[in-house]
């Protein structure tokens, strides 16, 4: 049974054959909206003559039938290819009911041991996705299995970028032990990406170096593996941050815009000061991919830099601020408030001076983030505030960083 094809067609638009395989249909290819069984001899090409027997067309199935049938053959699925399925579910944006997500782990847990670090991975950055937390003889056998691939040395910064990710996504209470051996693993890759020193009276080939150093190190994994890390609130010590911050500055200009937001606000949120010249390439890096930012990178972005007391040029700073108007109306409430809070301090100037807050105030269009103030009190009070000046007391604190 191809479980993949069934997934992509979202169990609709499927028949099952009299062989039991599973076909979509294609009414471009067959004629009279007939079925072609994946089986059928690939050296029958003719459309007018005779289907085999095992290709004749059935009534199409409910989705209720289709979903029940896959659920038996879960049973009987093979742990790898049902640890691609549900990374590929979670890809399509596809989220398995209840008792389906129950019966494939059930499935799953015994065959853990066999997956590969790739397979591993994906399996919980399937479950971080849907917020799914399985149960926990499930999530213990994972750990035991993640621990063996870690003392095999077979899984890659991604795969640890995005078991931790998981993990933090999850808020895996028992996830400290297995996140320190992840950290640990990191370590040593970052150790063995750093240049070589050259031997005395020898000038290092730098391009061959950075490249080949390099190799090892993930821009997604990277990201996700400190993201996870203030998520669950770790403290890796000193001495790891100074190693990230070394292997990261190798990378920055390679950082997606979502990637850098998740960089910065976990340094603040830790926190941990990086030195000015990550400082100085972090920000080339997001001036050069500003164009890119969606209103979530816009506001993490900028709540971090604040918070860790960056001091960008006047030209950065206008160029921000412009990219903020430009998705003024995708920006929820608390990435407003959190926006406007950190512009006001990036520019040291009060937040309804900004002339992101003239354009809020004067909007002549009902916005995403104006429906999320009028039911909450607390934010609605905040942003006024921000937007129209203290009208009373000041406020104290800043907006959350949870945004």
């Amino acid at each position: 049974m191809n479980l993949s094809i069934a997934a992509q067609q979202g169990l609709k638009c499927v028949s099952q054959l009299p062989c039991g395989n599973w076909c979509p249909r294609r009414p471009a290819a067959v004629q009279r909206s007939r079925f072609r069984c994946c089986c059928a001899s690939k050296a029958d090409n003719s459309q007018d003559g005779p289907l085999p027997p095992c290709s004749l067309p059935s009534a199409p199935m409910s989705s209720a039938t289709a979903g029940s049938a896959i659920s038996a053959k879960v049973l009987q699925t093979d742990g790898k290819q049902l640890a691609q399925l549900l990374l590929r579910l979670s890809e399509l944006q596809v989220r398995p009911h209840q008792q389906w997500l129950t019966d494939a782990l059930d499935t799953l847990q015994p065959q853990l041991s066999q997956l590969n670090g790739a397979e591993l991975s994906g399996c919980l950055q399937a479950l971080g996705t849907w917020q799914y937390a399985p149960a926990g003889a499930f999530m213990q056998a994972f750990h035991a299995a993640t621990s063996q691939k870690l003392q095999q040395q077979a899984l890659s910064m991604r795969h640890l970028g995005e078991i931790a990710w998981g993990l933090a996504q999850l808020q895996d209470s028992d996830a400290a032990q297995l996140m320190g051996e992840l950290l640990e693993a990191a370590a040593h890759i970052m150790a063995a990406s750093q240049p070589a020193s050259s031997p005395a009276g020898t000038a290092p080939d730098s391009s061959s170096n950075s490249s080949s150093n390099s190799a090892a190190l993930s821009c997604a994994g990277m990201a996700d593996l400190v993201w996870a890390v203030a998520k669950l609130q770790i403290h890796p010590g000193k001495t790891w941050m100074a190693a990230y911050e070394a292997a990261s500055q190798q990378l920055l200009r390679s950082f997606s815009p979502h990637e850098l937001a998740q960089v910065v606000w976990a340094f603040a949120r830790l926190p941990y000061q990086p030195s000015e010249a990550w400082r100085g390439i972090f920000l080339e890096a997001v001036q050069a991919r500003l164009p890119e930012f969606d209103s979530k990178s816009i506001s993490l972005t900028a709540w971090g830099l604040a918070t860790l007391k960056f001091t960008p040029d006047f030209r950065w700073l206008f160029n921000f601020e412009r990219r903020a108007e430009c998705v003024l109306s995708t920006l929820a409430a608390a990435e407003l408030a959190c926006t406007l809070w950190a512009l006001s301090e990036l520019k040291q100037k009060s937040p309804h001076k900004l002339r992101l807050g003239r354009l809020v105030r004067r909007q002549e269009r009902f916005h995403a983030f104006d429906f999320q103030l009028l039911v909450n009190p607390r934010l609605l009070r905040v942003v006024r505030s921000l937007t129209l000046g203290p009208q009373g007391p000041p406020q104290q604190g800043r907006p959350s960083e949870s945004s």
